[in-house]
């Protein structure tokens, strides 16, 4: 079992008591070593080193009663202060120590669990136990960080995009296949389609279907295990990840804002004048609301945009998305957080100042989709339907009509 499994491995009833009892202990050592006086300094002292001998040794569960001094006298003062600063340097200490106790406890009782899991798979009686743990693992390998993977190189020399690219905004998949880390199975099994310049398409299915995956593999967060992803005829895995990703824009479903200004939000590079900046926010109805803020484009967003609504934050990524004038939108569950006036904002906006853009749309509700050009239903990594909305609300076994069944749009 992997090093890094013991910060996921959930406690047990036993472990929970031990850490109740390590954390009472230590935080009585904290308050005891803090209170205690010149007087009684050393004698609290003597009395934190009694709490670990406690708290080090788990299988020993026994009560302390820990008394403070009673009040400093005022001449005292200074040396008070010493004592105070001395008293939180120990329990620091004291702390650090617990956590290394409570970390080999459990790398021992999780070596237990692997030859427990062992000794039951060969006897033939822990075949479900042990694919659970293989199950475990592959969970394990999907949250830990793909920093061990090193990416592409943001620009390939030798293979740069013409700087209109992409001019039209056609985007082709070709016998598509893709999986998060090597290993684990495809999220994505031969995805075959082609969509069209200016198209506006829909994608949608159940819960793990692929939605995310698709678009995760068009700005090559995840790299193809077989075919290509082919836009405006240039398969994007010959290009460096800069020249992939500066072309395209993306409204995520958590709208992304940045401690600074207004202005470095929507213009990080610096690279446009006031006027479009201004001409960004009255197209996505913020001019009259930024114009009112101390310092216009110049006044202070906070970390997370938390001076904002969650509405206002996604229509400030809206406007960031009409400044850059890509011919490729991925719009990923952009309003399944916002509510639903924000929500017919954000779509007028996008069929709007967006007409001249190939638009993909993953589908949080099927009818901010019912007015695409077509839709394409992703079933367990495979491109089920695509075709366009009333032919496939027709066929009542499609499972496009399900979807819109389910959510009364059928």
């Amino acid at each position: 079992m992997g090093k890094s499994a013991k910060f996921f491995k959930r406690p047990t009833r036993k472990e929970k008591a031990v850490m109740s009892l390590t954390k009472g202990t230590a935080e009585t050592s904290l308050f005891d070593s803090s209170n205690s006086t010149t007087t009684g300094g050393q004698k609290g002292h003597s009395k934190t080193k009694d709490v670990l001998s406690v708290t080090a040794n788990p299988t020993i569960a026994k009560k302390s009663t820990i008394s403070s001094a009673g009040a400093h006298p005022p001449k005292a003062s200074l040396a008070y202060k010493m004592q105070l600063n001395g008293g939180v340097k120990q329990a620091v200490k004291d702390l650090e120590i617990l956590e290394d106790v409570e970390l080999e406890s459990e790398d021992e009782d999780m070596d237990e669990d692997h030859d427990t899991t062992t000794h039951q798979s060969s006897t033939g009686s822990g075949s479900k136990a042990a694919q659970a743990n293989k199950k475990k693992n592959e969970n394990l390998d999907k949250t830990k960080p793909r920093l061990d993977y090193p990416e592409a190189s943001e620009i390939n020399p030798a293979n740069r995009p013409p700087q209109e690219w992409p001019a039209q905004g056609r985007v082709e998949f070709i016998d598509y296949e893709t999986r998060y880390r090597p290993g684990l199975d495809l999220v994505l099994r031969g995805v075959n389609c082609s969509i069209n310049p200016h198209e506006k398409i829909g994608i949608c299915g159940r819960t793990g279907a692929g939605k995310s995956s698709l678009t995760l593999s068009l700005f090559r967060i995840i790299e193809a295990a077989k075919g290509q992803i082919l836009v405006d005829g240039i398969d994007i895995s010959t290009l460096g990840l800069y020249d992939v990703r500066s072309r395209f824009s993306i409204i995520p479903q958590d709208p992304v804002l940045f401690a600074g200004t207004i202005r470095f939000n929507l213009d990080p590079l610096g690279t446009r004048p006031d006027v479009d900046l201004w001409q960004a926010l009255e197209d996505s109805y913020l001019k009259e609301y930024v114009s009112a803020m101390e310092g216009g484009l110049n006044a202070m967003v906070l970390e997370g945009g938390d001076n904002f609504s969650v509405g206002q934050r996604q229509l400030i990524c809206l406007a960031r998305a009409l400044l850059r004038k890509t011919s490729l939108l991925v719009l990923d569950e952009a309003t399944a957080a916002i509510d639903l006036e924000t929500d017919a904002l954000v779509q007028a906006i996008i069929r709007q100042k967006f007409r001249e853009c190939t638009i993909l749309t993953i589908a949080h509700r099927i009818d901010t989709v019912m007015d695409s050009d077509r839709i394409m239903v992703l079933d367990q990594g495979r491109v089920a339907e695509f075709d366009m909305p009333a032919a496939l609300l027709a066929d009542q076994s499609s499972i496009f009509y399900s979807l819109a069944k389910q959510s009364g749009n059928a």
